[in-house]
């Protein structure tokens, strides 16, 4: 009975002990949670906001990613002057580690970078980066600009987000194209006035252009028109406008609208030649407007005098005149000053041509038209029509103006000039028949 009763005695004191240390701990637990709830109650709406984005991270669930990384979005767009900014950033590109999108974690990681240069995360960033991007293959020059890569602190976080929007841009990743349409999304909702706007606009409506969405595109090249009314880049965007509507989609009004408005508003930038140029050739191809197509011709030839397609404007021009208009005096008048203005040109020989063909088919003014021929054989007798011109020669002496003795002149210079001629034995042909 004494035994049994120590042994139950021991076991009461045991079960104090426990009973003494549960309660000391639930105390502790009490007072944590007290004082837990004190901090919560006192830590700002920025500092609460960031423990619950870095509890989800701390979950480390894969199926909570994707929600953790909008949430430290969330948190950038309204703190983005925090001092936890830096490691949300670093956090959202680590998520995407996590997420085995390794393309899309590099991006975020030089976003880290670029933003917060010098500071601790953006270097954990920097070491990320390394640890994904292969130091051989096509992404060695990105792996070494990665690691040797300075950016200055010094300068407009304004600036150092258009930098990191450059770099991203240069990518040319289709993987990438979501990513960056909506980086540069986010940079002009923060930026709207910077001097980099119009920029990033253009270069936001690149993006979209690339990725063939051509309706979308023409919208957002014309918010570079209507938001940044001063711009340099006006011109491009109007181009662009216009390249779209006429090489993709087949409108060639609006295509010609969007061309002349970069012809009268913007006539010294370097897209205006080409808008020039492709205004004639909707009006000379498409539309079927001739009086329009001549008048940017002859424009172009005046504006664009030492290019190339000076001397296919007035070729083109010409030939309107001549097939489309049935203005024979302007046709002649055109081949000439072209034959003139470019001797050394493709068209010189031809162009001469083309007012002997005019006189003697069309104005049955055969003098003239001899005239004509005469000079292509004497200035270029390399010509590929120069035996074509004595031939035709010699036919409008003999059968028009009926002077035999010119016309085997005519006929007897051709076959001794260009021997392998394919008029050569049609000329002996017709000498035999005049002598």
């Amino acid at each position: 009975m004494g035994s049994h009763g120590t042994r139950e005695n021991r076991e009461i004191k045991k079960g104090g002990k426990k009973m003494r240390k549960l309660t000391g701990l639930i105390l502790v637990a009490l007072m944590l949670s007290v004082v837990s709830s004190v901090q919560a109650q006192e830590a700002t709406e920025e500092e609460r906001l960031f423990a619950y984005c870095d509890r989800l991270y701390q979950l480390d669930d894969a199926k909570i990613y994707p929600l953790a990384q909008e949430e430290f979005q969330k948190f950038l767009d309204r703190y983005p002057d925090s001092s936890a900014a830096p490691e949300a950033q670093y956090k959202i590109g680590n998520l995407y580690t996590k997420r085995k999108e390794n393309l899309l974690a590099v991006a975020s990681h030089i976003k880290s970078l670029y933003l917060y240069p010098g500071d601790t995360w953006a270097e954990k960033s920097r070491q990320e980066m390394l640890s994904l991007v292969p130091e051989k293959g096509k992404d060695r020059e990105l792996r070494a600009k990665i690691a040797t890569d300075v950016i200055l602190k010094t300068r407009p976080v304004s600036s150092r987000h258009f930098r990191y929007l450059e770099h991203l841009y240069r990518f040319e990743e289709p993987k990438l194209h979501q990513f960056t349409y909506d980086q540069f999304q986010e940079f002009l909702k923060k930026y709207p006035d910077c001097e980099e706007a119009d920029l990033a606009q253009l270069n936001l409506a690149h993006l979209v252009n690339r990725q063939k969405l051509f309706h979308q595109a023409i919208a957002q090249y014309l918010k570079v028109v209507y938001l940044y009314p001063t711009s340099p880049l006006l011109a491009d965007a109007r181009y662009k406008v216009g390249y779209i509507y006429h090489q993709e989609l087949k409108d060639y009004k609006h295509a010609v609208e969007a061309y002349q408005k970069v012809v009268s508003d913007h006539p010294e930038s370097e897209w205006a030649e080409n808008s020039l140029w492709y205004t004639a050739e909707i009006y000379t191809k498409e539309i079927k407007e001739y009086g329009q197509a001549i008048r940017n011709y002859e424009l172009f030839a005046q504006r664009y005098p030492e290019t190339k397609r000076a001397q296919d404007s007035l070729y083109y021009a010409a030939k309107i005149y001549r097939d489309e208009t049935g203005d024979y005096a302007q046709a002649i008048q055109t081949f000439s000053h072209l034959a003139e203005e470019y001797p050394a040109s493709r068209y010189a020989d031809y162009a001469l041509v083309g007012v002997a063909k005019i006189y003697e088919e069309k104005l049955k003014d055969f003098q003239k038209a001899i005239e004509a021929y005469q000079v292509v054989p004497e200035k270029y007798p390399e010509s590929g029509y120069a035996d074509d011109c004595l031939y035709q020669m010699g036919a409008i002496y003999e059968k028009e103006l009926k002077s035999n003795a010119q016309a085997i002149e005519a006929y007897e210079k051709l076959i001794k000039k260009y021997p392998e001629s394919r008029y050569a034995k049609s000329a002996a042909r017709k000498l035999k028949k005049l002598k």
